[in-house]
């Protein structure tokens, strides 16, 4: 377990008494860097698998069937079909490197740029012998950046045929810190995603429109501060490349 709290939250002595691995640096440095601290620690085949899972993920027994079976077989990374409202939430296409675009069937991401979530994915530890999370993301885009890195690989993916649910949070935006601290994060990490892809202008445009939804839901101009400082502001500069990893 990768505890990044900043709180005793009892979770060290939960893991002690299950005989779980324990490991923290007791502040919140990014979803990426615990992903790729939890993986330097692993100590397996690379021929086996690691599964990751939300906390709110729901699985189902055909689910872990066919997760057996990848095992038996060759490939490098098995896709799990997530469903969210009725509908397909992962995979999704990624279009012009930086779009992810989600589909009605799975019909049509076949021979397309399949991107995916991280929960439910299954991947064969193999893969992390080219591919790591990219640090200088710290929530946002994690999943579909390392997706990029496996498609520019040539890993083989196969898309699982057993859904599982996936409870998709809808954020409540209102004029608080909160919000503000959430639609910068998300400044920032959208940034580094498309400007390390040379889609900077893109970027400009796509994240002027999540603002004014921040705006018009909040009631409030003042997220157009945080547009400006994940625009111009150092902390979000797009000079930062795809692979700083620590």
């Amino acid at each position: 377990m990768f505890d990044n709290s900043t709180s005793d939250f009892g979770n060290e002595q939960f893991c002690a008494d299950h005989d779980y691995r324990y490991l923290t640096y007791h502040e919140n440095k990014g979803l990426s860097f615990a992903y790729n601290r939890i993986i330097e620690r692993l100590d397996a085949d690379p021929d086996d698998y690691l599964i990751i899972l939300d906390d709110d993920t729901e699985l189902t027994e055909a689910y872990l069937k066919e997760i057996v079976e990848c095992e038996k077989s060759e490939i490098n990374l098995p896709v799990v079909r997530s469903t969210a409202d009725g509908h397909i939430f992962s995979p999704s296409v990624i279009k012009n490197q930086v779009r992810s675009v989600t589909v009605e069937s799975i019909e049509e991401i076949e021979g397309k740029h399949i991107t995916a979530i991280n929960s439910g994915m299954v991947i064969k530890l193999s893969v992390f012998e080219k591919v790591r999370y990219n640090e200088s993301l710290f929530l946002d885009y994690v999943d579909h950046d390392f997706m990029e890195q496996v498609n520019d690989c040539k890993y083989d993916i196969k898309l699982l045929q057993s859904p599982i649910l996936q409870n998709v949070a809808r954020q409540n935006i209102k004029n608080s810190e909160s919000s503000k601290v959430r639609l910068e994060i998300y400044g920032k990490d959208y940034k580094i995603f498309c400007c390390t892809r040379g889609h900077c202008i893109y970027y400009l445009f796509s994240f002027l429109k999540t603002t004014i939804s921040y705006c018009i839901n909040a009631r409030s101009l003042g997220f157009f501060k945080i547009y400006l400082r994940c625009v111009v502001g150092r902390n979000g500069s797009c000079i930062k490349g795809r692979s700083q990893l620590k």
